[in-house]
């Protein structure tokens, strides 16, 4: 009797299991060579649905197909004590954890492998008759070090659960996986530089446009140099996201890397960035991936795996999925290996993960042949905390002497008002023809911006994260045509503007925040260097809420920088400014607790702990076009209809101009969960008001007809 991993396709054809192991053990080699642990993947594969032989799960599978009610049957314990008797922790661990999450070391199986189903697996799979999963399949380093091995636990169970995925899919499509085809970094090196030129020929030459080439062509030539840490040093506006790229794409045409992953802190750069790299290197070659409809909250109907030769994501997604036990956040992982990582504003990490953030870097770049490159105007010191310094861990320069390009490069003034009441600040934003106000919060920005607009309503403008991306967009690019055209423009705006946002004004004013918030802040302020001195004023308010999480770096952001904000520019007093900050998060309890759960191998502990945001989100899809939510429901019924859980990756990503992501907090409350239609589940449409001018708002369901 034949054994069966997978019900019948749309072709009326099951799939068996010994195809299925073969084809998946076949693939998790290929990704697992990348790390030298070839056979571990093989063996890991070739065992992973090995309880599947059993009657119990054979039974089940044909109950399922014709609507029977049936019980769970196990199907992953077999391999995975199978591998635990060799002494193979990594491929037992992987196994546990393919479907419900690497369990912690602890909790993984551990009894004897049953005898009778144990032979009816090696009568379907012959090969696995000889098969020796033990301690052995893989690289040294795993053996001796444990953070090597935790790391490379996760690395073997991604590269199981993308050849699983893979490969079920593929069966239920009816079709055959086509291995990627390696990109020519070469030629996409090439592209970037031409398209460069062919970008900065067809636009008004700038007086910054000299030292931008300088950090260009730097990035060029140190791009041979050995792989390993980099330094990107240099202030807003100096054309950091194409010369990062550019020696991203460099160095891995001459260092045999696979593809480049650019991180950034924020969705709104995320999406400018891609689009900047889009318009460079093709829409075909670069894949865009952030929350926007969470895949892990898709129920395995849809995850992206990063099979790209240049990726854009969000530091949230990078290292909530390095940290992570879930597949749908692991699966990606062993894209890293050869890889270049590009931390754009690489400030913006959170102190209170730095422990495990640098431990795990350190230990991708000495293990998994990954180099990193710090992008930022505002340099973290990271080689003088623990895991780096101890490794000897430092980042070399690309741009030769930071401060004298920064002096160069000095373009605003800084004003620091301690208390300004929102009267007088919104007088003085509409008393210039042009002007751009960043405030803390959401709820901040409305009120500014209908305060403005009761004295200028034509030229007052909004920037929230409740506002969906294709409006944001629209009104980013209306805010260029004004300044281009010297009509009149305020624009308020939520930190999203502050980073990765190709805007010029001549007045920028910035509610208190920390330093590095401050003077990307003032990126957007002269930003082409057209004028002498741009005007940066920096306020405070009692009037104006602000962020909790604040509280530490505001601190010492006043005590370093509030009586001669000037000393914002000097990058001297911004590293001391980080050895304060750095000296007061040091000690840190959720970060220890993370490193020892690390030691103990506890990956459900580890992801239970380890959250760059604090605050969940739900994201929600708000009718922009007028016919969003309509296409998306017809095309989920289509394939409803038609028994299809997997949700395409090119559908979701269709989606991400039309999401807005709610605090979990506010989405929950009574009120506004009434408004979130769920129609499967990870799809959120939004059913209550959307302002044309800011959004979805606190007061969204007063204008909300039931």
């Amino acid at each position: 009797m034949s054994a069966w991993a997978h019900s019948a396709n749309e072709a009326g054809q099951r799939q068996s299991l010994r195809d299925h192991l073969l084809n998946t053990a076949s693939l998790a080699r290929d990704f697992a060579a990348a790390f030298d642990a070839a056979e571990a993947g093989w063996t890991t594969g070739l065992l992973h649905d090995a309880g599947k032989a059993s009657p119990e799960w054979q039974e089940r599978l044909a109950c399922l197909e014709v609507g029977l009610p049936t019980r769970r049957a196990d199907h992953k314990s077999l391999g995975a004590e199978i591998c635990h008797e060799g002494g193979f922790r990594h491929g037992c661990l992987a196994i546990a954890g393919h479907h419900g999450g690497i369990p912690d070391h602890d909790q993984r199986p551990t009894d004897a492998p049953a005898p009778e189903t144990l032979e009816l697996f090696h009568e379907a799979v012959p090969e696995a008759a000889g098969l020796r999963p033990i301690a052995e399949l893989v690289p040294p380093a795993w053996l001796k070090d444990i953070a090597v091995a935790e790391f490379g636990t996760r690395m073997l169970h991604s590269c199981l659960v993308d050849a699983d995925y893979l490969d079920t899919s593929a069966h239920f499509a009816g079709s055959t996986v086509s291995p990627s085809a390696t990109a020519d970094m070469s030629a996409l090196s090439a592209q970037l530089q031409h398209a460069r030129r062919a970008f900065l020929s067809a636009r008004p030459a700038s007086p910054v446009d000299l030292h931008r080439d300088a950090v260009f062509e730097a990035c060029l030539q140190h791009a041979a140099d050995s792989p390993g840490v980099f330094r990107l040093s240099a202030p807003t506006g100096s054309g950091k996201t194409i010369a990062a790229a550019a020696f991203a794409l460099r160095h891995a045409e001459l260092h045999g890397k696979r593809r480049v992953i650019v991180a950034v802190p924020f969705t709104t750069i995320t999406e400018q960035n891609a689009a900047v790299y889009r318009s460079l290197l093709g829409d075909d070659v670069v894949l865009e991936h952030h929350s926007a409809v969470e895949p892990e909250r898709l129920a395995g109907r849809g995850v992206e795996n990063w099979d790209a030769p240049f990726v854009v994501t969000t530091t949230v997604q990078l290292f909530d999925s390095l940290f992570s036990n879930k597949p749908s956040k692991t699966r990606k992982l062993h894209r890293l290996a050869h890889s270049v990582i590009v931390l754009d504003e690489v400030q913006a990490i959170p102190e209170h993960l730095l422990l495990p953030i640098l431990d795990g870097l350190k230990v991708l770049v000495e293990h998994f042949a990954v180099t990193v490159v710090m992008a930022s105007a505002t340099q973290p010191t990271w080689e003088v905390l623990k895991p780096w310094r101890d490794a000897h861990l430092t980042p070399r320069e690309i741009v030769p002497d930071p401060p004298s390009l920064f002096s160069a490069l000095r373009r605003v003034r800084y004003q620091w008002l301690p208390s300004l009441g929102v009267d007088d600040l919104v007088e003085r934003a509409n008393s210039v023809s042009a002007s751009l106000v960043v405030v803390n919060t959401t709820g901040n920005a409305r009120t500014i911006a209908n305060r403005m607009m009761e004295q200028d309503d034509a030229s007052t403008l909004h920037l929230s994260t409740r506002m969906c991306r294709a409006h944001r967009g629209q009104v980013l690019a209306e805010v260029r045509t004004r300044l281009a055209d010297g009509e009149a423009v305020h624009l308020v705006s939520t930190q999203l503007i502050e980073a990765g946002v190709d805007l010029d004004f001549p007045t920028v004013m910035r509610q208190e925040a920390p330093a590095a918030s401050l003077i990307q802040a003032a990126g957007r302020a002269n930003r082409e260097g057209r004028s002498d001195l741009g005007q940066v004023i920096v306020f405070g308010s009692d009037e104006l809420a602000t962020i909790r999480d604040y509280r530490t770096a505001l601190g010492i952001t006043r005590l370093c920088f509030a009586d001669n904000p000037s000393l914002l520019d000097d990058p001297d007093a911004v590293s001391g400014y980080y050895a304060m900050l750095y000296a007061a998060a040091a000690t840190d309890s959720s970060a220890m607790e993370i490193q020892r759960s690390r030691r103990r191998l506890a990956f459900q502990h580890i992801a239970n702990q380890f959250h760059m945001i604090n605050d969940a989100s739900v994201d929600v899809i708000v009718d922009w076009e007028g016919s969003v939510h309509e296409r998306t429901m017809n095309f989920l019924s289509n394939r409803m209809r038609r028994g299809l859980e997997v949700l395409p990756m090119g559908m979701l990503r269709s989606l991400q101009p039309f999401t807005v992501s709610l605090p979990e907090h506010f989405a929950k409350r009574p009120e506004i969960a009434a408004l979130i239609e769920a129609p499967i589940p990870g799809i959120h449409f939004w059913q209550g008001n959307y302002d044309p001018m800011t959004g979805i708002g606190d007061d969204a369901p007063l204008s909300y007809v039931y």
